[in-house]
């Protein structure tokens, strides 16, 4: 699948239509990005969120935010079988503890109910002390600050500017 057919097989899943952009921006940018993990560690702090998953928190009501983590969580990233190595990626750039029993956990709720994933994600936001309004507010602000200053790249952009090629985004 390419980057492209995922994050508009992503975003289409999602009927609010600031959510769908944020999650067709997600996919199809900011996960593309080699400054992703940097990033995604200034939304949330993956130390304690992944200590959160790994020891549990308790199930919430399930917000529009939740709800939307769950509903691409399910069809996206609990379908794919790499979901291991994006863990082991942030895990190890954030210097976050808990891998096999985050990597555990993930795999049951992929095997769940999407409303019992929402609940939990809704759980796990609140455990680690923030909001489905504030995570995606951070989100948009890193990303207008990325595009204003145009840091977002990938290992072909690098390649090409090191071979003298002139990238404009």
């Amino acid at each position: 699948m390419t980057i492209k057919t995922l994050s508009e097989s992503a975003a289409s899943m999602l009927t609010d239509p600031v959510l769908s952009k944020a999650s067709q921006i997600v996919f199809g940018q900011c996960g593309n990005c080699l400054h992703r993990v940097q990033c995604s560690s200034r939304i949330v702090n993956f130390t304690v969120l992944f200590r959160v998953i790994a020891k549990g928190a308790a199930p919430r009501p399930a917000g529009k935010y939740a709800q939307a983590i769950a509903k691409v969580f399910k069809n996206k990233c609990g379908k794919c079988d790499q979901l291991v190595i994006c863990i082991n990626i942030w895990a190890k750039n954030t210097n976050a503890q808990d891998v096999e029993e985050v990597v555990a956990v993930l795999k049951v709720l992929s095997q769940k109910d999407e409303d019992v994933v929402a609940q939990q994600v809704e759980g796990y936001l609140k455990a680690v002390g923030i909001t489905g309004p504030k995570l995606l507010l951070r989100a948009a602000n890193l990303w207008w600050k990325c595009d204003k200053d145009k840091t977002y790249s990938t290992v072909t952009l690098e390649c090409m500017k090191q071979a003298g090629a002139k990238v404009e985004l």
